[in-house]
């Protein structure tokens, strides 16, 4: 990770002292994926961060599991971000991204954070999923463009976002290097994943229509 490792507390807080850190966003591990933190193999699930040089410097993003991350959010007096997972919900659980309230992935008791989704309109709730699903599929963390828009979604969620969020989106996920739709990248990812719920992004395509830009979703 750019700014070194985070194994052990002394780790930890040299990164709080010289960056400014801001948690982006809390994901599932898919079964097929592989990602390294700082204390070996990512598993179950994980954070990404934005950290900032206090010194000045560029912006760097970095991957954590989430063991160390939790502490990170400890250290900076940030609350916990809640987990964006797109397994359908077992036992008439949460469908709205997150795991049982009251356990974690392993079963073990943790403090519930509310879907930020919830408060969302449709429009904002569709891109918050499409943005997590693209990050997801590409094994990448968000850059700049979509970590703006994740911010603006989490600080507005009743307010739909401007149809130029959206082309921009679509333009990104037209990047793909195998020149995949978003539902092509997701349709992957089920296959070792029959469990991953689907995904519709009819307030997204209607805002596409509208501008007369051909679908990348």
């Amino acid at each position: 990770m750019p700014t070194g490792s985070c194994h052990g507390e002394e780790n930890k807080r040299r990164i709080v002292n010289g960056y400014d850190l801001v948690p982006v966003a809390h994901v599932q591990l898919l079964e097929g994926q592989k990602l390294m933190g700082c204390c070996g193999a990512v598993t179950n699930r994980y954070y990404h961060f934005q950290a900032t040089p206090k010194s000045g410097g560029e912006v760097e993003t970095f991957v954590v599991g989430y063991h160390c991350a939790e502490r990170l959010l400890e250290l900076i007096d940030h609350p916990k971000l809640h987990l964006f997972n797109p397994l359908a919900a077992l036992g008439g659980g949460d469908r709205g991204g997150g795991i049982g309230i009251g356990e974690n992935g392993n079963g073990r008791p943790r403090t519930d954070v509310s879907d930020p989704r919830k408060l969302m309109c449709p429009l904002n709730a569709e891109l918050y999923d499409a943005i997590h699903l693209l990050c997801m599929a590409w094994r990448t963390v968000p850059g700049a463009p979509l970590r703006r828009t994740l911010q603006f979604l989490k600080d507005r969620p009743g307010q739909p976002t401007n149809d130029s969020s959206v082309e921009r989106f679509n333009r990104i996920v037209g990047a793909d290097r195998k020149e995949r739709t978003l539902t092509a990248m997701i349709d992957e990812l089920r296959l070792q994943n029959p469990s991953l719920r689907h995904f519709a992004f009819p307030e997204m395509v209607a805002v596409l229509t509208r501008s007369n830009v051909t679908s990348n979703l």
